[in-house]
């Protein structure tokens, strides 16, 4: 998000953002490849160059690939923190069953499928935050903000930056304490942490941000 723009107040106008940001920058795309299409035939000089070029992108995408597999036999995609906000890994049961009921609803769901995202519980049923971190960027976060904003059973409040994370607050008649989602995303994860009960927002994005810190060490 630029320094010039307004912060957003709720879900549903963050997600208008980053559509409208993806239809600019698909229409950019459409006014280049329409400036490439009305250029001169390549001459025999020039296609020798594409030609060249085309052999050192082959083998620069070679060198990433196998860098890549290298990266995923080397080390687990997703570093697990021991706590988080001062909250140790879970091993309350009630917790553990609310974790698998959400894991399960995740798997089902054909929008995250191949995600490889890990939720790990921290705190007690009284007290808790649920970490979901994903080796991959913005498209499972906007996935979720989409989730988010179109559930009408909450209300939420407007956008809050913490820290380097983005957070919110929702109630609903059934959920009186309310619960929180923060996120942080960049090219390579991307980390969802939800807050319960008494974990506030400022411990939903403390977490936040030691999680997503946690893929970088």
């Amino acid at each position: 998000m630029s320094t010039d723009e307004a912060q957003p107040t709720s879900w549903s106008e963050l997600v208008d953002r980053k559509a409208a940001r993806r239809e600019r920058a698909a229409e950019r795309a459409r006014r280049g490849a329409a400036r490439q299409s009305g250029r001169r035939p390549p001459t025999r000089a020039g296609r020798a160059l594409r030609y060249l070029a085309g052999v050192a992108v082959v083998v620069t995408v070679a060198g990433l690939v196998t860098w890549g597999v290298q990266r995923w036999l080397d080390r687990d995609w997703v570093q697990v923190p021991t706590s988080l906000a001062g909250l140790p890994r879970s091993d309350d049961p009630e917790l553990a069953s609310f974790v698998e009921v959400q894991k399960s609803q995740r798997d089902t769901d054909p929008k995250y499928s191949g995600a490889h995202e890990t939720l790990t519980a921290y705190g007690t049923s009284a007290h808790w935050v649920l970490s979901w971190i994903t080796p991959a960027g913005h498209a499972f976060v906007d996935q979720d903000l989409v989730n988010f904003s179109g559930d009408p059973a909450y209300t939420w409040t407007g956008v809050t930056q913490m820290g380097a994370s983005t957070c919110v607050t929702g109630t609903s008649p059934d959920d009186t304490s309310g619960t929180t989602f923060c996120y942080r995303a960049g090219d390579s994860f991307s980390v969802l942490t939800q807050g319960g009960w008494s974990a506030d927002m400022a411990t939903a994005a403390r977490a936040t941000d030691q999680a997503y810190e946690a893929q970088h060490q």
